[in-house]
């Protein structure tokens, strides 16, 4: 899941860095193939490329003309906090929610 966000958030920034990033075919484009991260390693630079991105994203929208459209930023936002709710009720099903360090849980 966390690919498929990334992926979303990547394809908004390069949109308006004028890059020719296609818009996939299908819905299934954007996911990742593989089930699970193949290594720690994998899952740690999924990590980090998405907070990455976050940074990048955070400094686009800084620098966003006030006059510009911005539903495409709303559009991932919303995007990711779908995804993300996703991830909270899936932990609550499998009784790993709230997360051990604990935090706003109500």
């Amino acid at each position: 899941m966390l690919k498929h966000i990334t992926y979303w958030q990547q394809f908004l920034l390069r949109q308006y860095q004028d890059d020719d990033m296609p818009v996939p075919t299908h819905s299934s484009d954007t996911w990742p193939k593989e089930r699970v991260p193949e290594s720690e390693t994998h899952w740690k630079n999924a990590v980090m490329t998405y907070k990455n991105g976050l940074i990048e994203l955070e400094t686009f929208i800084d620098d966003f003309d006030d006059n510009a459209d911005v539903s495409d930023i709303f559009s991932v936002i919303l995007h990711t906090s779908y995804h993300a709710g996703q991830v909270v009720l899936i932990r609550k099903y499998l009784s790993s929610w709230p997360p051990p360090s604990g935090g706003d849980s109500w």
